[in-house]
């Protein structure tokens, strides 16, 4: 046998030793693509209710007319299914009248919601807190939208 050496000038040099990895089969594509990816939970915020948050009354009436009840119905139907609330009321007048006077209006007012509130919820599981402020025109303004109860939903 007879070899003959050839030098065209070409040279290789390797200074590091690296190791050189076959490439992955299919097989072995598939298997990394059907492996289950970590699930990160999604956490989604309940939206704030968009319920009433005031009842209006009438001149000198401690009395909810029908439209206030259906309103105050929509507060009542969220606390039966939401049991993580309390309840804050606060009873308003106008400034008609002296202030005193006014003063009970507005606590007249806020225990008539109470009251519709409470017979809803016998075992009384609610928390339910009064107040009123007594008149709120201090400009000598008097309206129907001074005579009112604050609804606050407050979490337990």
């Amino acid at each position: 046998m007879k070899f003959t050496l050839i030098n065209i000038g070409i040279a290789l040099l390797s200074f590091a030793a690296t190791e050189v990895k076959p490439s992955p089969t299919p097989i072995e594509q598939l298997a990394l693509k059907d492996q289950p990816r970590p699930i990160t939970p999604v956490y989604q915020q309940e939206p704030e209710p968009t319920l009433p948050s005031y009842l209006y009354f009438g001149l000198d009436s401690a009395s909810l007319a029908p439209s206030e009840l259906a309103k105050l119905a929509q507060v009542v139907a969220f606390l039966d299914s939401n049991r993580s609330y309390d309840v804050f009321l606060m009873g308003y007048a106008d400034a008609l009248g002296n202030s005193g006077y006014n003063q009970g209006l507005g606590m007249r007012r806020a225990q008539s919601v109470a009251s519709f509130i409470s017979h809803s919820f016998p075992n009384s599981r609610l928390k339910i807190t009064l107040g009123s402020n007594g008149e709120v025109a201090a400009d000598g303004r008097s309206g129907r939208e001074f005579r009112k109860v604050e609804v606050k939903l407050l979490p337990k």
